[in-house]
């Protein structure tokens, strides 16, 4: 991996070893941000399994507003 290339320390949770089907989209995070502004990532990753629902609910739609 290319941040730990770069001596950077990281940790890597797949969706997978959470019980979820696959893993796709990546999302990084400074530890920093984890502990001062958790709320804001719980709220953030709510938001976006949200998205992903309702554009997957309308596929037709979806496509017109991308």
């Amino acid at each position: 991996m290319a941040l730990r290339q770069q001596g950077v320390d990281v940790v890597v949770l797949l969706n997978h070893d959470n019980g979820l089907p696959d893993q796709t989209n990546a999302y990084f995070s400074s530890d920093t941000t984890l502990k001062d502004k958790a709320d804001l990532l719980v709220r953030w990753t709510r938001a976006t399994q949200k998205g992903w629902e309702k554009a997957l609910a309308d596929p037709s739609a979806t496509a017109k507003a991308v």
